[in-house]
């Protein structure tokens, strides 16, 4: 397959002149990530400093908080294998499948960072989240390119080089902050399909004077074998629901050509080696039994089919033996052994059998429950319903993987001599596509193979042809994917200068605010969230809590237990599940999942039944449990988003009713809602003593003042005031008629009214003097608000009072202007 010749110097030169180039363009990718990362992390309302975790990510890159908790988890045991998690599932956790070879690389990142500034490993840990990606991207191009100059050439190395740069998907999985193992994976099945398309199916040439996708030796497609198997176990490895598919789609497509197209490869001069498919298989199933030993033994020995077992090796085994069997009968005629067929349908068909068997005792996505929340996944989604709810730019993500499906069609119609390469690629990039159209998630499996078709297609359309010609061609796919890269960092950048986010990335900043509210409300100890799983994951995350409600597979009984409490009927119900689980704190985005959570836990509940449970009920009523408390969370400025409102609560020991109302109001008035915290206010004022009432409207007019309600503190002043009026409560009220910056709020007069009194009764207190002259000054009297102001500023030089000094400085400048002062 060898596209271009070149001396061994010049394919070296030219493959370092293209990793610089894709070096830089993936660091400005990664600096303008960095920016928006801290553009999210800017909106923030709420000082973090009270959080162990603090750094935002896009939401489609959430799983790599999850992956810093795991690391930072490992650091702390001293572990290699990454067993086991109290991060859901409260309060004993759960089994953690995940790879622990991916978990030490993020830990690594967040060590080597630590080892550089100096910061807690914590923060290292997730602020090296923006860089950990660039060196595994890169790793991965340099290792497939090298691996193709070798064979084919510069050029093709060039091309497949940036290819994984431009295509969306495949680049996606490598994204800065995206520090998950779907990049890898990605990397994994192009290695799959790649190695068997170097091995050549299992035929190689015996000429070598004349152009061919074909090995030129069974050395070389000895190889390509290798290759594949390397990639397809260390695949298994790290997912291998994710990476099985491609193998077995490879396995299968390289039968199906050898089946139908190999005679015509056999008389066109090709040699079949079944033994290539043999050494495949083995290596694979070899390989993959060691790294699952390697990850589980010897303590977590176990029947659990969603992840990397040695059913799988056996099943690897016996599919190569049967490809190697079935094309050794029909391309040289040779008739297996019936008792060696056998064995290698048992072998093949045990992990399948074991599922159908077993269920989702021992493969989890079997359980019914679990396969409905997934349909509320967009990853899960198929093509057909993206386009059918109008989400545009979620099925404009895809435009160029369905591009690229082009040149398989182009492949499946040519007809050229040794066309099994050619073939296969075609064959496994649309069985990867179906895959891709049935869940979109397959997308990131289909985009390497992608690649290595289109790899093929070129070599086999302009393969005869010129040398320059062939460099024209490759050269012009390159600039393609080069500017595919590029408007992906000028659309990141425009969306940084323009302070523009999604509603969905919104949600990051939300959840640090959020936890940093929770964690106030109890500063020491262990605190358990009952949440949304996006939200469990995300609060959880910044604040270091444990949750009851995940989306990870291992965590299905934590789902459960979350959809049963948000579910539950009457608060009772409620009050005695969370108290199995040992719920502290509740958090509700918006409307977020209660209807997934009542069909998991009602399956064929209407929408409708909804209304009936206790999660509709706290976002709904005005009246709460008395063992719930809200807690404030400040609101973003203008109109919030219905995805983004929060309902935030504590469970606390049975409180009274005014302390329950109160606290509502204390809610009410984070979430800018004025005039319903003034109802929870005066409900709750209303039922104690008379006595105490002036306090308590003083002390709620203060914080409605605090929380910038300045409208609502005025009316609460005043009403304090014809209870017992005070001197403070006088000067609080004064001032913000005379300084708010809502005009509805201010009235100079009446603020004159009120100071002119006070300070005749005290005429060298300087705060007094203060509010004076600005009642003066909103009452257009600005020369003797100066007056008034430049004796405040002599009686705090006498008392010594510096900030007080500075304040009415500032103040008497601004009357000097002729300008009312404004806080």
């Amino acid at each position: 397959m060898r596209l271009t010749s070149e001396s061994r110097r010049q394919r070296w030169l030219i493959l370092v002149c293209v990793w610089v180039l894709i070096a830089m363009i993936a660091a400005f990718d990664t600096l303008a990530l960095r920016d928006y990362v801290t553009l999210l992390d800017d909106s923030a309302l709420i000082n973090a400093t009270s959080l162990p975790l603090r750094r935002s990510v896009p939401s489609d890159y959430a799983d790599a908080q999850t992956w810093v908790r795991f690391a930072l988890a490992l650091d702390s045991t001293g572990d290699w294998q990454l067993r086991h998690t109290d991060i859901d599932d409260a309060p004993d956790g759960r089994a953690v499948h995940w790879s622990s070879a991916f978990a030490h690389v993020v830990a690594l990142g967040g060590k080597l960072r630590r080892a550089s500034t100096g910061e807690p490993l914590t923060l290292a840990t997730e602020r090296s989240l923006a860089w950990i990606n660039l060196p595994l991207f890169l790793a991965v191009v340099v290792l497939v390119s090298t691996l193709i100059a070798r064979r084919a050439g510069a050029a093709a190395a060039a091309l497949v080089a940036l290819g994984m740069l431009g295509h969306p998907q495949f680049y996606g999985g490598f994204a800065p902050n995206n520090v998950d193992h779907h990049g890898l994976l990605s990397a994994a099945s192009l290695g799959v399909v790649l190695g068997v398309a170097l091995m050549g199916v299992g035929w190689w040439r015996t000429q070598v004077d004349r152009w061919s996708l074909l090995p030129e030796s069974r050395s070389a497609a000895r190889t390509g074998a290798i290759v594949s198997a390397v990639s397809g176990a260390i695949g298994m490895w790290i997912s291998a629901a994710s990476v099985i598919p491609s193998i077995a789609i490879a396995g299968a497509a390289g039968l199906a050509v050898t089946w139908w197209g190999g005679a015509r490869a056999r008389d066109d001069g090709a040699v079949f080696d079944a033994t290539l498919w043999r050494l495949w298989s083995r290596v694979g199933a070899a390989l993959a039994l060691v790294f699952y030993l390697v990850e589980y033994a010897p303590h977590d020995i176990a029947l659990r089919l969603e992840v990397n077992h040695p059913l799988y090796a056996l099943a690897w085994l016996g599919g190569g033996e049967l490809i190697a069997m079935a094309a050794e009968w029909r391309v040289v005629a040779r008739r297996p052994a019936i008792p060696w067929i056998a064995l290698a349908i048992t072998a093949t068909l045990v992990a399948p059998l074991v599922i159908v068997i077993g269920g989702s005792h021992v493969f989890v996505p079997l359980d019914p429950g679990i396969a409905r929340l997934h349909a509320s996944i967009s990853e899960f989604r198929s093509m057909a319903s993206l386009i059918g709810s109008g989400e545009g730019g979620n099925v404009s993500r895809y435009a160029l993987s369905v591009l690229l499906l082009l040149p398989a069609l182009a492949a499946l119609r040519r007809g050229r001599r040794e066309g099994v390469v050619l073939m296969f690629t075609a064959l496994c990039v649309v069985a990867s596509a179906a895959l891709a159209f049935w869940q979109v998630r397959w997308w990131l499996s289909a985009s390497g193979p992608e690649l290595v078709l289109l790899l093929v297609v070129v070599a086999s359309l302009v393969g005869g042809r010129s040398e320059r010609t062939r460099w024209i061609v490759i050269s012009v796919i390159g600039a393609l994917f080069i500017g595919q890269a590029v408007a992906r960092i000028r659309l990141t950048r425009a969306n940084v200068d323009a302070h523009a986010v999604t509603i969905a990335d919104a949600a990051q900043p939300l959840y640090r605010d959020v936890a940093t509210s929770l964690r106030a409300t109890q500063p020491d100890g262990d605190l358990v969230l009952l949440a949304s799983p996006n939200a469990s994951s995300g609060i959880g995350y910044f604040g270091r809590f444990r949750t009851i409600g995940t989306l990870y597979w291992e965590n299905a009984d934590g789902l459960r237990a979350a959809a049963a409490i948000l579910s539950a009927r009457t608060d009772l119900e409620a009050r005695v599940l969370m108290r199995t689980r040992g719920v502290t704190h509740i958090a509700l985005i918006g409307h977020d999942f209660l209807a997934q959570y009542l069909e998991l836990a009602h399956p064929g509940a209407t929408r409708d039944d909804i209304k009936a449970t206790f999660g509709y009920r706290l976002l709904h009523d005005d009246s709460l449990p008395l063992w719930l408390r809200p807690v404030p969370v400040p609101a973003r400025a203008g109109d919030t988003p219905p995805a983004l409102s929060v309902v935030a609560l504590q469970v606390v020991a049975e409180q009274s009713e005014p302390e329950a109302l109160w606290h509502i109001a204390l809610a009410r008035l984070a979430a800018r809602d004025a005039t319903a915290a003034e109802q929870n206010f005066r409900s709750a004022i209303a039922l104690v003593p008379t006595l105490q009432r002036a306090s308590l409207y003083d002390a709620a007019a203060t914080l409605a003042y605090q929380s910038g309600a300045h409208r609502l503190a005025s009316t609460l002043f005043r009403e304090a005031e014809t209870i017992a009026p005070t001197v403070p409560m006088r000067v609080a009220l004064a001032w913000i008629l005379a300084t708010s910056p809502d005009d509805g709020a201010r009235d100079g007069a009446k603020a004159l009214h009120l100071m002119e009194p006070l300070v005749s009764q005290s005429p060298n207190d300087p705060a007094l003097l203060d509010g004076l002259a600005a009642a003066l000054a909103e009452s257009g009297r600005y020369d003797e608000a100066g007056s008034v102001a430049v004796r405040a500023v002599a009686l705090y030089q006498r008392i010594g009072d510096t900030r007080g000094e500075t304040r009415a400085r500032l103040r008497l400048a601004s009357y000097r202007a002729n300008r009312p002062w404004r806080q």
